[in-house]
């Protein structure tokens, strides 16, 4: 596998942390790959994809772009190449749907340049994808959750990115359309050839949508591997701390909870 996005056993801490909270963490993300992190809260999951997007310093290690060192690249260009969106972004007051979208090609253009037709093509693709057309002209603020998480999942969209990094894209959303999202994220894979990661809860979304999945655990790398490798009753004792059957449901994998691995453990 060529590496388009390396983690090389990365220490971290938060700013004005007093100890790390990632401890060796190494990963690769191949060109064309989607990689699901997953692990319980507190994991280090958040931590790692800020770091891998630049948002965060290693105190120790290295993320590499094409082999390149990030803090080597300078801003601008790297936005051109991996686009990330935390768990809870901000929004300025005022902004409408669309105006948020378009500071996803912020990158592309100018500091005062005037978007072009690619920019504004760029911008209404990613709003249809995302099912907004209807709410472009609404104020973010004015919007639900769901409808809030999806308008900043379109300005990553219309960002172009080779990578994307997306912590809990589906957070806020309802069933449909967290199913709708995946599936999204899905295709631009396979027809544009994206990298994705993203931070998921649900081990079965990210056995569905993942060609490999990372499994964090106490600020460290507890496997990576295939969903079936990696999804498997071990793991989700040993992590997760519940006794669980993972069964094949017609191609996909389904994991069965049965309770407390350890009935006396309280958390």
């Amino acid at each position: 596998m060529t590496a388009l996005l390396e983690a090389r056993r990365l220490h971290l801490r938060h700013p004005r942390g007093e100890r790390d909270v990632v401890r060796d963490v190494s990963l690769q993300i191949g060109r064309g790959e989607i990689v699901a992190l997953v692990g319980p809260n507190g994991s280090g999951k958040s931590t790692t994809l800020a770091a891998l997007g630049g948002g965060l310093v290693p105190r120790e290690g290295e993320v590499l772009v094409d082999g390149v060192d990030l803090r080597r690249i300078a801003r601008r260009k790297l936005a051109l190449r991996v686009a990330r969106l935390p768990q809870e972004p901000l929004c300025p007051e005022g902004l409408t749907v669309s105006d948020l979208v378009l500071c996803g090609r912020h990158p592309h253009r100018g500091m005062l340049e005037m978007p072009r037709h690619e920019d504004r093509h760029a911008v209404s693709a990613a709003i249809r994808t995302m099912g907004l057309a209807d709410l472009r002209h609404r104020r973010v603020e004015t919007l639900s959750g769901g409808e809030r998480r999806r308008a900043w999942i379109a300005m990553v969209l219309a960002q172009r990115a080779e990578v994307l990094l997306l912590d809990e894209p589906t957070a806020a959303l309802d069933v449909r359309h967290q199913h709708e999202v995946l599936d999204l994220l899905v295709r631009v894979n396979r027809e544009q050839g994206t990298s994705i990661v993203l931070v998921l809860h649900d081990l079965e979304h990210a056995a569905r949508v993942a060609h490999r999945v990372a499994v964090m655990h106490r600020g460290r790398l507890y496997h990576a591997g295939p969903p079936r490798q990696a999804i498997v009753p071990d793991m989700l004792r040993d992590v997760f701390a519940v006794a669980a059957r993972v069964d094949d449901d017609d191609g996909r994998l389904r994991v069965r909870v049965d309770g407390p691995a350890d009935p006396e453990r309280r958390f």
